[in-house]
């Protein structure tokens, strides 16, 4: 079950103006281990980096939320970052979290549908950004990938931008892939829909 970290101004609404958008975190474990969205991927671009913000402890508290404490067999000790790289969100543009990464002694890598099953192997966290042109077989293919990846004790970040991606595509078959890899999650980013219980506690795991 979805537990929400972080909201919007009660007045902050979608481009649909009959459906309220007020979640902006929500975060869940999912088998063995744990997964967090955030509704608008380009949080940890430079440029979003302004005076008094706090996206870079966002993205430290993040990262180290998600990040497994039991090391995986036949990898290094090193805590791998994986990065899916969104249409608008690079890493490029992200120099701030990645000195922040150097600084913690992780490896920050970028991924790929080509190279993903090999990367998962040794990977820590994925960090799924906003694609809006994924491999027809994304849903099929890198989707259960991904879910085995959680399950089995890795940690998940997804950054989404699915309200632009619903706007521009409203009318067509075409299904954000945010949504694809959401759904067996239990969250939509188009549809404002996260399930989420925002009675229950966030369980902070020892150490953190």
């Amino acid at each position: 079950m979805w537990q929400s970290l972080g909201r919007l101004p009660t007045d902050a609404l979608t481009y649909n103006e009959e459906v309220e958008s007020i979640l902006f975190v929500a975060a869940r474990q999912y088998g063995n281990g744990h997964v967090l969205a955030y509704a608008h991927d380009g949080l940890t671009q430079d440029f979003e980096m302004t005076d008094g913000g706090d996206n870079l402890l966002f993205a430290q508290n993040a990262f180290a939320w998600l990040t497994p404490r039991d090391l995986k067999e036949n990898c290094s000790s090193e805590t791998v970052i994986l990065v899916w790289q969104g249409t608008y969100a690079k890493i490029s543009e992200m120099t701030e979290v990645q000195d922040f990464i150097h600084r913690r002694g992780w490896k920050l890598q970028v991924t790929s549908p080509e190279t993903l099953e090999d990367d998962l192997k040794c990977g820590s966290v994925l960090w799924y950004l906003s694609d809006w042109n994924p491999p027809s077989d994304f849903a099929t293919k890198h989707v259960p990938l991904i879910l085995n990846f959680v399950k089995e004790g890795g940690g998940l970040l997804i950054g989404g931008l699915g309200w632009s991606y619903d706007q521009l595509y409203e009318g067509t078959d075409s299904i954000y892939s945010g949504d694809l890899l959401g759904k067996p999650l239990g969250l939509s980013f188009t549809k404002d829909a996260f399930q989420l219980n925002t009675n229950a506690p966030i369980r902070l795991l020892p150490g953190y």
